[in-house]
C-alpha cells in the first residue's frame, strides 16, 4: 500500500467502531458501516478518522454520554468477549482461576482502586508514575472500544495497590487503631459497588436506554432492547438441541412508512452446530456455526 504501518492497518476502523452515532461502548459495526465502505470505494480515501471527528464535533453530549459509558465497562466488573470467551474456557484448566472471589477483576479493582486511594495518603509523590500508567493506559483504550482483554494489561499495576490496601487494613488491625480501619474500609466498599454495578444493578447500558435505544441513524431508525448483553448480565448459552431462546422486542414506534428491515444478532460458537432463527412464526435457513465463530 505504500503506508508506513508500525503494528496494524485496524486503528482508523476501531476508532470509529468506538466513536460514531451508533456505537455501543464494546466491539459492533454499525449498519452505516457498509455505507461508509462504498463511499470510500468511490472516493477512495479513508473516511473512518474524519467520520469519527465528525460525531465528536457535532454530537459532544452524545459523545460525553457514550466516554462515560465506556468508563463504567472499563471499570465493571463484567468480563466483555472477543471472538471467544477465553476467560471462561480457560478456567476448567486453572484452580486458582475457578475461585469465584479471589481472582476476579471484581475484586482486583476494588481492592487496587481502593489501594489508590489509601495511598494518596502518604505516597502521592512515589506513586505518580503508577497512577499516570493506570489513568493512561485506561484513556487509550476508552478512545477506542472496550472488550475484557484489551484491560488485561492493568491489572499488575491494580494487583500492586490491591497489594497496599490489604496491607494497611492488617497494619491498623495490627495496631489497634480501629477508627482508621473501618474509615478506610468505606472508599474499598464504595469502589466495591462502582465496579461491581453492572451485575448488580445493569446500569451501564439501561442507564442511558431504561425503555430500550431508538437512535435515527443516518440510514434509518435503529431500535435495540435493553438486555445488552455487555451490561453485566448473564450470556444465553445454547448447549443442547433441546434449548431455546425467546426475546420479545417491544417496538413503540410507528413503522408502518417503514418498507425495509435488516435483523442484527451477535452470537458466539465454541462447537460445531447449526443456529435456528424464528421470528413470527417464520422460520429462517439455518446458520452453521463452526469452533470460535463469531457472527453478526
Amino acid at each position: 500500500s505504500g503506508k508506513f504501518i508500525l503494528v496494524s492497518s485496524n486503528g482508523p476502523i476501531n476508532l470509529w467502531i468506538g466513536n460514531n452515532p451508533d456505537a455501543t461502548g464494546t466491539y459492533g459495526l454499525s449498519p452505516f458501516a457498509m455505507v461508509l465502505k462504498e463511499r470510500m470505494k468511490k472516493e477512495d480515501r479513508d473516511l473512518w478518522v474524519s467520520d469519527a471527528l465528525t460525531f465528536i464535533k457535532e454530537r459532544p453530549e452524545q459523545y460525553l454520554k457514550l466516554l462515560l459509558k465506556k468508563f463504567c465497562l472499563f471499570w465493571g466488573s463484567y468480563e466483555i468477549p472477543d471472538n471467544d470467551i477465553v476467560y471462561e474456557r480457560i478456567r476448567d484448566y486453572s484452580v486458582l482461576l475457578r475461585l469465584p472471589i479471589i481472582l476476579s477483576f471484581g475484586i482486583i479493582a476494588s481492592l487496587g482502586l481502593g489501594g489508590i486511594f489509601l495511598s494518596l495518603q502518604k505516597w502521592r509523590k512515589k506513586g505518580l508514575l503508577l497512577y499516570l500508567v493506570i489513568m493512561g493506559y485506561m484513556g487509550t483504550v476508552i478512545a477506542f472500544f472496550i472488550q475484557s482483554r484489551f484491560r488485561v494489561a492493568i491489572i499488575p499495576y491494580l494487583i500492586i495497590f490491591a497489594g497496599f490496601c490489604l496491607y494497611y487494613w492488617y497494619d491498623k488491625f495490627q495496631k489497634k487503631e480501629y477508627k482508621k480501619l473501618y474509615l478506610s474500609l468505606c472508599p474499598a466498599i464504595i469502589f466495591y459497588l462502582m465496579v461491581n454495578f453492572q451485575t448488580y444493578f445493569g446500569w451501564s447500558y439501561p442507564f442511558f436506554h431504561p425503555n430500550g435505544e431508538y437512535v435515527e441513524s443516518r440510514k434509518g431508525l435503529i431500535i435495540k432492547d435493553n438486555s445488552n448483553q455487555w451490561h453485566g448480565k448473564e450470556i444465553s448459552i445454547l448447549n443442547s438441541p433441546e434449548k431455546v431462546i425467546k426475546k420479545e422486542l417491544i417496538i413503540n414506534t410507528d413503522i408502518s412508512q417503514v418498507k425495509d428491515a435488516a435483523l442484527i444478532l451477535t452470537y458466539f460458537a465454541n462447537d460445531q452446530g447449526d443456529l435456528l432463527i424464528k421470528i413470527n412464526e417464520y422460520e429462517f435457513p439455518k446458520i452453521p456455526c463452526r469452533r470460535i465463530t463469531y457472527n453478526q
